[in-house]
């Protein structure tokens, strides 16, 4: 018998108010999501929010069984991370509103008289102390929060999150800083806006299955999360439209001509560790760009399958042609990317982000204009990537990306305006910090690397060796600053700051060195403090540059 499931989009309001007791299974891993997912959550929502735009935070599976009595208790088999840490944002939030009704019911559930039960989420987890650091924060009040936010403040008075706890507490704490700011700067009542935001137009999608007890419907719904995770479905697509194209070759030498042509393709992209799907992804940003489209996308297959798609509207032939055109680009751009020039500063900087847009972009202007025009070429990679990287690490930098596109097809100068920043937009380097780290090194040199390697100046290992000036707290912010990063031609595995010192010394570049041979035997607190600083203007000056 098939597999019966409900599926509904539903916003936080409808799964986070109602009786549902949201249980974390004995078999899942503990809470994990760090500060760089809740940094990265919490913008895109505020992006989304200012944009007045829905937010779609992805699929929850759960098992429910039908036996189940009283208050309903889902047992969440895919999304603990994302449910418990939305739980956690509510908490935090709920300290500044501890009199809203809508905060309490999204907190906690009731029984069927209306008192209060117990907190909305419950952890089974037998390897931590999830349940109770979740039963301890659920009792914190807007003064306890303060207390524990204030043992996180190192002597700049800037938060360390992490000094508050465990993973639990610290994004506890990064929630409740980030909403008192905004409640500093915007005030209540836009705060108020914004918590409504979230709940009536964030949403997820449970995917919830049913059996006559809970351990029949724990087994459907992890038949269905392993589905829905086989990556061996991505192929679909790309078969599908094999089959249109086919079909397109009327004559029997048209279509061994197609075959031929596919099976070529396909052996590029496998030699490169990529798929065709990848080549109609870029396929898709191109069309999108010519017909001017800077909305939302929707799926692969729906793009080219819809009734005015490329795939109806051209012939296998010219489909081929431009197919074979984008894996071209590709591939005389992973070759630029690899030489020691100018051009491929930018080309790594851009492969180097931390998702594929900003190449989206790239593509589809070298689809358009190809290499020739070199200065051109250089120049608009250099704005992809000075609008990209002014946004951080980020999905809605697609939204900036789209317009981007539109404009290099249909052969218009890029106005995009980078974000505004400043020294605090560089606190979480988050997964960009690698990027960040080669943007500074490649503002002083003329050329790239033909290839790079990323590096640590200290260790926590040489931390005991480097004198008085450095504690835990301070080696906790300076760990992964920009201070600490480096980049260079070559990679040494050294035991200890010394050896890595006088190996680095004859691959890095100009400002590495002349860090190096004012640090000789030691490097303090203070020097990679200012190391820092000096690293952030350069990019800060960058993206607030205006090419001519």
């Amino acid at each position: 018998m098939a597999i019966q499931l409900f599926a509904q989009q539903s916003s936080l309001m409808s799964m986070f108010t109602g009786r549902e007791l949201y249980v974390i299974p004995a078999y899942q891993r503990p809470y994990s999501w760090g500060l760089d997912q809740c940094a990265q959550l919490y913008d895109d929502i505020i992006a989304a929010y200012n944009q007045k735009m829905d937010y779609f935070l992805g699929n929850v599976v759960l098992a429910v069984s039908e036996r189940e009595t009283g208050v309903k208790k889902p047992r969440v088999v895919d999304g603990q991370q994302r449910i418990t840490t939305i739980w956690l944002m509510y908490k935090a939030v709920s300290t500044i509103f501890p009199d809203m009704k809508v905060l309490k019911d999204a907190l906690c559930t009731y029984n069927w008289d209306g008192s209060q039960s117990e907190k909305k989420i419950r952890s089974e987890i037998y390897e931590s102390d999830n349940e109770a650091t979740l039963k301890e924060i659920y009792e914190w009040d807007y003064k306890r929060m303060s207390e524990v936010l204030a043992t996180t403040l190192n002597r700049q008075g800037k938060p360390e999150f992490r000094r508050a706890g465990n993973a639990l507490k610290t994004n506890l704490m990064f929630f409740f800083h980030r909403f008192v700011e905004f409640n500093e700067n915007y005030g209540q009542k836009e705060l108020a806006q914004f918590l409504r935001f979230t709940l009536e137009r964030v949403t997820l999608l449970p995917i919830e299955l049913s059996g006559t007890t809970m351990a029949d419907a724990e087994g459907k719904a992890l038949t269905i999360f392993e589905t829905i995770n086989n990556r061996g479905m991505n192929l679909q697509d790309a078969d599908i439209f094999k089959a249109k194209l086919y079909n397109k070759a009327t004559t029997e030498k048209g279509k061994k001509d197609f075959i031929e042509r596919w099976q070529t393709l396909k052996e590029s992209c496998d030699a490169r560790n990529k798929t065709i799907d990848d080549l109609f992804r870029f396929y898709s940003h191109i069309e999108r760009g010519l017909a001017g489209i800077t909305r939302n996308e929707i799926g692969l297959r729906e793009f080219f399958t819809s009734a005015d798609s490329v795939l109806n509207r051209k012939g296998y032939e010219e489909i081929m042609d431009e197919l074979e055109r984008i894996d071209a680009v590709l591939q005389r751009y992973d070759m630029e990317a690899c030489r020691e020039t100018s051009l491929a500063k930018w080309l790594q900087l851009i492969n180097i982000y931390t998702n594929a847009f900003p190449k989206y972009a790239a593509v589809a202007y070298l689809f358009r204009n190809g290499f020739d025009n070199i200065p051109e070429l250089e120049k608009t990679m250099k704005d992809i990537v000075r609008y990209c990287y002014s946004m951080g690490s980020t999905t809605y930098v697609k939204y900036g990306i789209y317009y981007i596109i539109r404009q290099v097809m249909n052969g218009q100068k890029i106005e995009i305006v980078p974000k505004d920043v400043n020294e605090f937009s560089f606190i979480y380097l988050g997964k960009l910090k690698w990027g960040y780290a080669l943007l500074a090194e490649y503002l002083q040199r003329e050329a790239a690397w033909g290839h790079f390697c990323c590096d640590h100046v200290l260790s926590a290992r040489d931390i005991q060796h480097m004198g008085g000036s450095w504690s835990e707290e301070r080696w906790e912010f300076a760990a992964d600053c920009l201070g600490n990063l480096m980049v260079a031609g070559t990679q040494k595995y050294s035991p200890n700051y010394a050896e890595k010192r006088n190996y680095y010394m004859n691959t890095c570049g100009r400002e590495l060195r002349e860090f190096f041979m004012k640090n000789p035997e030691k490097v303090g607190y203070d020097a990679i403090s200012e190391r820092d600083s000096i690293q952030i203007s350069k990019i800060i000056a960058f993206l607030k540059e205006k090419d001519n």
